[in-house]
């Protein structure tokens, strides 16, 4: 005995609007991907643009301060990671330690001086750095997050 089945009426013009509908998904996908691609070469664009001066076609002021905030966060990390080494180095005898020996834990807070900036935002940022390294363990340098 075989059995038929037939599709009820309008069924091919259901699936038909069904691919049409996915089609137009993809479509509107890859355009979406293809604006998120220019925007982000134009916001690079941008920034290069916003931290070169125009007539010398050299690093502006924006541009040296970023740099020099950076440099002024490694070298206070450099300076702690060092303290951290020497004492990892020394091994001083501590009989109070689990590790029988002085560790440290260091927290880094560094900014640039400016405007608004307080020497007690400052310790309050290297306080909680000081104490998330001691929660990560012994011989950390952490980097405060944000002053």
């Amino acid at each position: 005995m075989a059995l038929a089945l037939s599709r009820p009426a309008g069924c091919g013009a259901g699936a038909r609007l069904v691919e049409s509908l996915k089609a137009s998904e993809q479509l509107l996908e890859s355009r979406v991907q293809e604006r998120t691609a220019e925007l982000q070469l134009l916001n690079a664009r941008l920034e290069a643009i916003s931290i070169t001066d125009d007539l010398t076609g050299v690093a502006n002021r924006r541009r040296f301060d970023a740099m020099l905030a950076n440099e002024w966060t490694r070298a206070a990390l450099d300076m702690a990671r060092r303290v951290c080494d020497a004492l990892r180095t020394l091994r001083l005898a501590h009989t109070m330690s689990a590790f029988g020996y002085v560790t440290v834990s260091i927290g880094v807070a560094a900014v640039f001086p400016a405007d608004g900036n307080t020497p007690d935002e400052l310790l309050r940022a290297a306080d909680r750095a000081l104490y998330a390294a001691k929660e990560q363990g012994r011989h950390q340098v952490i980097l405060a997050n944000g002053i």
